[in-house]
């Protein structure tokens, strides 16, 4: 995003995934959420798609804030998370170091490593900022590891 004359703008942003490394059992369900650090303006809108490559499926995706206009959409066999909002005059994300935007639900199918990213392609624009965006400068990754449940638990 291009800074302007007030200031709105300054700056990068992070796209991440939480946890950045997790595990689960076979068929149980664990959550990630897309957060976006250090948007010093808010977040008015914002578009992403969060791949998932490994043994699981995306099996809910729910955006956080309450957006005016919501978009959602599990694609590819649960393998891609599709998700826009644009957040409203009285529904912005205000300024945070770390908002979450969405919480995806995965289920790991088969034992093995789910691997998620953040899509190059996403957008996110400040509170006020008209069709500016911010400059992302990170893109996350975050693991999830299914393995068998041990004896010990």
């Amino acid at each position: 995003m291009t800074g302007d004359e007030d200031g709105a703008g300054d700056g990068s942003i992070a796209v991440t995934l939480r946890p950045a490394a997790g595990s689960a059992p076979p068929g149980v369900e664990t959550t990630v959420a897309v957060v976006v650090e250090a948007a010093a303006d808010g977040i008015a809108a914002f578009e992403s798609v969060v791949h998932l490559d490994g043994p699981g499926r995306v099996h809910s995706l729910e955006l956080a804030g309450n957006p005016a206009v919501p978009v959602t959409d599990i694609r590819n066999s649960g393998t891609s998370a599709v998700m826009a909002a644009a957040m409203g005059p009285a529904a912005g994300h205000e300024a945070d170091a770390e908002i979450v935007v969405a919480e995806l639900t995965l289920v790991g199918e088969t034992p093995g490593e789910i691997t998620l990213s953040v899509d190059t392609d996403t957008q996110v624009g400040p509170v006020g900022g008209g069709t500016e965006r911010y400059t992302i400068e990170e893109y996350g990754r975050a693991t999830v590891q299914v393995t068998e449940p041990t004896d010990d638990e």
